[in-house]
């Protein structure tokens, strides 16, 4: 990952015209992830912004734990049952999190309970979570929704409580990652 963070930092100088004070925080930032968190809505999906980093970046932390968050029927959910960690190897683990609809989100620390009780390998010092950001714009389409339900859709979405709040992410251990989407 050093070598692959170094030649991105170049390829950022040289080819992508940035700024030295730019390209020294981005090394700086990807030398130091370690261990990193991604959301995603559905188990069976690849976190956005896990693809975003990959795509545009070429690397990946050498541990990488994809969260998956689901609201179960029932007001509350034990602590034994509410989480699940599965290994796949080369650094990769999956986390699900089933939440009652009357308990309150708090990744960090469910993230502390399994490392002391499912064997997560991670050290939360050093985890940086990775966010996925999809801006919604209203584009206009022959055949989609009409103008104003367009403008109104994407007004609402802009409007929505943050992840990294709903789910107490720190704000210092966040890197969010955004992805355009014309409606």
């Amino acid at each position: 990952m050093l070598v692959t963070t170094i030649l991105a930092f170049n390829v950022a100088r040289e080819r992508g015209g940035w700024s030295l004070a730019r390209a020294s925080v981005f090394l700086l930032v990807f030398l130091t992830v370690d261990p990193g968190v991604f959301f995603t809505a559905r188990a069976e999906e690849v976190p956005i912004a896990l693809i975003q980093l990959k795509k545009h970046n070429m690397l990946l932390p050498e541990t990488v734990v994809i969260v998956n968050v689901k609201m179960a029927r029932n007001p509350r959910v034990p602590n034994d049952e509410r989480m699940q960690v599965k290994a796949f190897g080369q650094g990769l683990y999956e986390v699900k999190l089933n939440y009652g609809f009357m308990q309150g989100f708090n990744i960090p620390s469910d993230l502390s309970y399994c490392i002391e009780h499912r064997s997560l390998p991670i050290d939360l010092d050093d985890t940086t979570y990775f966010v996925g950001r999809i801006s919604v714009i209203a584009d206009r389409k022959k055949d989609g929704m009409m103008a104003w339900r367009d403008k109104l859709f994407a007004f609402m979405v802009r409007n929505t409580l943050h992840a990294t709040s709903l789910y107490r992410i720190p704000s210092g251990r966040l890197i969010e990652i955004g992805l355009p989407l014309g409606i």
